[in-house]
């Protein structure tokens, strides 16, 4: 019984007694509240901007690797025969034509790839134009291409630097 008692006295002190908070003091904290809440989300706002800004770059620099990994393993095939070139004529700055072919065959028929810079779309887009006769070195292509792929998008030229050089 004496423990109840004792809470029921401490019980008793507690609702009789009238320290607390006055309204300037409960004002003061919660401004300071609100001063910190605005501070977080500013906070939550940059870091959120700055991770947008991150994924944007890796998904940039993704892409790249990608479209160059492509380009680089049809240039590595495009040694297809002696004698012939494989960075043909009418190859700029904006467009790279070769010849290239790989596969398990004993004899490789090549196929003729133009990848292009179309700095309207922001692309960089390869087609494939398949040998429809002839022999090393002079091949013959179609004019139709077989295939068409999209090998980057929001490609851009650096000042006036070519996209190609070579």
């Amino acid at each position: 019984m004496g423990a109840r008692t004792y809470v029921r006295t401490a019980a008793r002190r507690i609702a009789r007694d009238e320290r607390g908070l006055s309204l300037i003091e409960l004002m003061t904290v919660m401004v300071s509240a609100i001063i910190l809440a605005l501070a977080f989300f500013a906070l939550q706002d940059m870091v959120l901007r700055q991770t947008n800004r991150v994924f944007a770059r890796v998904d940039a620099t993704q892409q790249a690797r990608q479209a160059m990994d492509t380009l680089e393993s049809r240039m590595h095939s495009a040694c297809v025969s002696e004698g012939v070139t494989p960075i043909q004529q009418n190859s700029n700055g904006d467009a790279i034509r070769f010849i290239s072919k790989y596969g398990s065959q004993a004899r490789l028929t090549p196929d003729l790839h133009v990848v292009t810079f179309n700095p309207t779309a922001n692309t960089l887009v390869d087609q494939t134009f398949p040998s429809n006769g002839g022999v090393a070195p002079n091949y013959t292509f179609s004019t139709t291409a077989s295939s068409t792929r999209i090998l980057a998008d929001n490609v851009s030229r650096s000042g006036s630097t070519p996209i190609f050089q070579y």
